[in-house]
């Protein structure tokens, strides 16, 4: 479950970068992803040697357009 939760943050930094570039004549100031994948966090986070798949991935969100990656917690209903 972890690494589709690190899937869901990697295409969300895709998603970004892609919005991004297709707004080029927009400023934007501040971007902020959330995840409710306390695992994923701190894998992003983490200077640790990280399985390969895991690595690439968090390669990728690290480059991305958000410096701000913040926990966002789900309510059980």
């Amino acid at each position: 479950m972890p690494r589709l939760e690190l899937l869901a943050a990697f295409i969300g930094t895709r998603l970004a970068m892609f919005v991004i570039k297709a707004l080029s004549h927009l400023n934007f100031t501040k971007i902020v992803l959330w995840s409710d994948s306390q695992i994923v966090l701190h894998w992003i986070q983490s200077d640790t040697k990280l399985p390969m798949f895991v690595e690439n991935r968090v390669k990728v969100i690290r480059s991305g357009p958000s410096s701000d990656i913040k926990y966002c917690r789900i309510k059980p209903s």
